[in-house]
């Protein structure tokens, strides 16, 4: 309120008559304030709500340059000007823009993606049967053939002090020719080297056959213990030297000797020098009748089993040499390769991670013999063997949902996780698109190598 009303009737001003200083005082006139008007609740109600209505319209606006309220409180009207409709209209525009683009590039947009693949490296470690009349896929045709060889070693006991003495060994002696080749005891047999060994007993060698025969070494020492080899036998004609030969499957031993007391360490060693000699023994044997009956390359797998073993020396004994005599029963399990091949790579091919998988085989298998059985013709082998994978479609590997929405980037890293993927690449069409479709026709995958 401006002024106390009531003092105005309290205070007397001084009001000059002519010229004379004398004043006369007089009242001050009695200002009347005029009461407003009363008006309803109603009417009041819809001024105030007015009143904020402009108020509010006035300070959202108020960077416009005009005055939204006048000096003493009162509430002018919102004029808006030119650019705050500019703003609008260019603000409407941006967003129309994001939307045609966000559905064109869900609906026109698409993603090819390119991928490098490399090999990678399967390890097949699985039984493999083996059958004379296999079923379709569940084993390799094969065949189980058993013969029984027999032969004998001398060696001396290692503890002692060496004495030059005479190599030994046995050999094959092979007849190529169309009539019988008979050689007696002291036949000499000649190595490329000239290493003479010769004959310790006579044999006769039929027309297309073969037979074992001992041989020791023609002089005493260290140089008779030579390795496998191929002999002539120069007591022959030249011609029939072509045809009548002699091979060694196993190092000739015994070019030294020592005289010790014999022990078990002694017979195991020469126990297991001679089971060596007589399963290649064996295997030839095999090998020999298989490739006569097939017109295919066969491999196999052999083992051996001791039926017999004699030695002419007690343990404990004091000499030089001792001769260990034996019996083996070698058993051939043979299959094609090829075969075997085939039924890995079905195999590897089965697993749905390579299914159609481009496969080959690395380095030798190692190959065991599980069981066999000569009478039904059947054998389960073990099979480890190192393999290289590379796909030919790999659209059945990749998951294209797991790669929609993802940024180029963010996809190229998921890949390169994958062992088979080297490089992979990621072209958007158009160019501003930058994640790939959630459409799943509109992504395209590639292969390269």
């Amino acid at each position: 309120m401006p002024e106390d009303i009531f003092d105005l009737y309290s205070k007397e001003t001084e009001i000059p008559i002519g010229k004379s200083k004398k004043s006369v005082k007089r009242k001050p006139a009695v200002k009347r304030v005029r009461q407003p008007k009363k008006t309803s609740a109603r009417a009041t109600h819809a001024t105030h709500a007015a009143a904020v209505d402009a108020a509010l319209n006035a300070i959202a606006h108020e960077d416009n340059g005009s005055p939204d309220m006048e000096i003493g409180g009162h509430i002018s009207a919102f004029n808006p000007t030119p650019r705050f409709y500019r703003t609008i209209a260019l603000s409407f525009l941006a967003g129309t823009i994001i939307l045609v683009a966000a559905v064109v590039s869900m609906t026109v947009g698409t993603a090819v993606i390119t991928i490098k693949t490399k090999p990678q490296t399967v390890t097949f470690d699985a039984p493999a049967g083996i059958s004379a009349n296999p079923t379709a896929g569940n084993a390799v045709k094969g065949s189980i053939r058993v013969v029984l060889v027999q032969g004998s070693t001398s060696t001396n006991p290692e503890n002692g002090p060496e004495q030059p003495s005479y190599a030994i060994g046995s050999v094959t002696i092979i007849n190529n020719s169309k009539e019988n080749q008979s050689l007696v005891a002291t036949t000499r047999l000649l190595n490329k080297n000239e290493v003479l060994f010769r004959l310790r007993k006579g044999v006769t060698v039929p027309a297309g056959g073969k037979v074992a025969a001992d041989v020791i070494a023609d002089k005493q020492g260290k140089q008779g213990e030579i390795a496998p080899a191929q002999f002539r036998i120069p007591g022959l004609s030249e011609a029939k030297q072509t045809l009548i030969y002699a091979e060694s499957s196993a190092a000739m031993v015994g070019g030294t000797s020592r005289k010790a007391v014999m022990t078990d360490a002694d017979v195991e060693r020469a126990t297991a020098a001679l089971t060596a000699q007589l399963l290649e023994q064996g295997k030839k044997q095999i090998e020999s009748g298989s490739n006569a009956s097939s017109t295919e390359s066969v491999s196999g797998v052999f083992t051996g089993v001791v039926k017999e073993v004699k030695n002419n020396t007690k343990l404990g004994a004091v000499t030089d040499q001792f001769t260990l005599s034996m019996k083996l029963e070698v058993t051939g399990v043979l299959y094609a390769l090829a075969d075997l091949n085939s039924y890995i790579t079905q195999a590897i091919q089965s697993n749905t991670a390579y299914a159609g998988a481009t496969v080959s085989p690395v380095g030798q298998a190692e190959i065991t013999v599980n069981r066999s059985d000569e009478k039904s013709q059947t054998a389960e082998l073990r099979v480890k063997q190192e393999w290289l994978a590379k796909a030919r479609d790999y659209d059945n590997l990749i998951e294209k949902k797991q790669l929609a929405g993802l940024t180029a980037d963010d996809a190229s890293r998921a890949l390169k996780g994958l062992e088979w993927v080297d490089e992979a690449r990621v072209v958007f069409s158009p160019s501003w698109v930058k994640k790939i479709p959630k459409n799943l026709d509109k992504i395209k995958i590639e292969f390269a190598e």
